[in-house]
């Protein structure tokens, strides 16, 4: 199984509305895509920076034959849209993730 993870480090001074928007607008548009059978949202607790509160939004795919295009998509589509609707009160990075257990 392969997991779509972003960090996403958020401004305090945004974060009801960020939260609003990722819940309401975010996820159902990366989940309409197809390419992901379900979805986590984490809170960083600790070991974050101090400054903002830290997530990790969790796509798993649906099979590997959908990594190329996936990561495609958030490349073009997913991380502009957070940039383009926040600017830099939200920084983030995206991995791949294999579960291996």
């Amino acid at each position: 199984m392969y997991i779509v993870n972003q960090t996403l480090l958020v401004e305090d001074s945004i974060l009801a509305e960020w939260l609003d928007w990722v819940r309401l607008i975010y996820i159902p548009e990366v989940m309409a895509s197809g390419f992901f059978s379900s979805h986590k949202m984490l809170k960083l607790i600790e070991g974050g920076t101090g400054e903002g509160s830290t997530f990790a939004l969790q796509f798993v795919l649906h099979s590997e034959k959908y990594k190329k295009d996936a990561i495609h998509n958030f490349e073009v589509k997913y991380e502009w849209l957070i940039t383009d609707t926040f600017g830099t009160k939200t920084l983030f990075f995206r991995t791949l993730l294999e579960d291996v257990s």
